[in-house]
C-alpha cells in the first residue's frame, strides 16, 4: 500500500559520493605533500626550487596590462569582497530558515581559516624569492587568499545552487574563479605555486566533507 507522506524532512545522506571521495584523496595526497614540504629538509628545498623556478618564469612575462589584470583579478582574495559573500549568504539562510546549511558553512569558514593561521603560524614559510608586486601579511603557505575564497565559493554553491546541472555549473564557475586567483597571486609573486594548490584542495576537501 501506497503511504501517505509524514511531512518530514528527508534523513540526512550519510554516504560519500564519487566527488567526496575524490576530494578526500586529494586532502590525502595534501598531507603527504606537507610532510614531504616541512619534514624532511631535503625535499622541502627540492620544492622551494621547484617553486621558485616557475615563479620566475611568470615574472618574465610581467607588463603594465597584464598587471592591471592581476591586481583586479587578486580583490576576488581581499577580506572585504569575501566578506561581503560570506555575510549575505549567511543572511540568507537564516532569512529561508535553513539552519543545518547556515551552521554547516560557518563551520567550514572556521575550521578553513583557523587551519590556515595554525598551519601558516607553526610552519612560517617566507615569501617567494622573486619581485612581489602585490599585496600580502603573515607567511605564504598556504595561501590565505586562496583558501578563502575557495571556502567561500564551495560553501555558496553547496548551500544555494539544487543538485544537479545548477551545482555542477556553479562547481565549474567557482574553480575557475580560484584558478584564476591563483594565477593572479603566482603573477604577483606573492604566493609559491604549492602554497595556492595545497590551500585550494584543503578549502575544498573540508567543504565537500562537510
Amino acid at each position: 500500500r501506497r503511504r501517505r507522506p509524514s511531512g518530514e524532512k528527508a534523513p540526512l545522506r550519510r554516504e560519500l559520493q564519487t566527488s567526496g571521495r575524490m576530494w578526500l584523496l586529494g586532502g590525502l595526497i595534501m598531507i603527504v605533500i606537507w610532510i614531504s614540504l616541512f619534514a624532511f629538509p631535503a625535499t622541502a628545498d627540492w620544492w622551494t626550487r621547484q617553486d621558485t623556478a616557475l615563479l620566475r618564469r611568470i615574472v618574465q612575462i610581467r607588463s603594465s596590462a597584464l598587471t592591471t589584470i592581476a591586481d583586479a583579478v587578486a580583490v576576488l582574495g581581499s577580506s572585504w569582497f569575501l566578506r561581503i559573500l560570506r555575510i549575505g549568504t549567511l543572511l540568507a539562510l537564516i532569512f529561508v530558515h535553513r539552519w543545518r546549511h547556515f551552521f554547516a558553512m560557518l563551520l567550514a569558514i572556521l575550521l578553513v581559516q583557523g587551519g590556515v593561521e595554525l598551519i601558516g603560524y607553526f610552519v612560517g614559510r617566507p615569501r617567494p624569492f622573486v619581485e612581489i608586486i602585490g599585496s600580502w601579511v603573515g607567511p605564504s603557505h598556504p595561501s590565505r587568499a586562496v583558501a578563502g575564497l575557495g571556502v567561500t565559493l564551495a560553501t555558496m554553491t553547496f548551500v544555494i545552487t539544487p543538485a544537479g546541472r545548477w551545482r555542477r555549473a556553479a562547481l565549474i564557475v567557482s574553480a575557475a574563479l580560484v584558478t584564476a586567483l591563483i594565477f593572479a597571486q603566482l603573477y604577483l609573486g606573492v604566493d609559491h605555486p604549492s602554497d595556492a594548490i595545497v590551500a585550494a584542495v584543503f578549502s575544498l576537501a573540508v567543504t565537500v566533507v562537510l
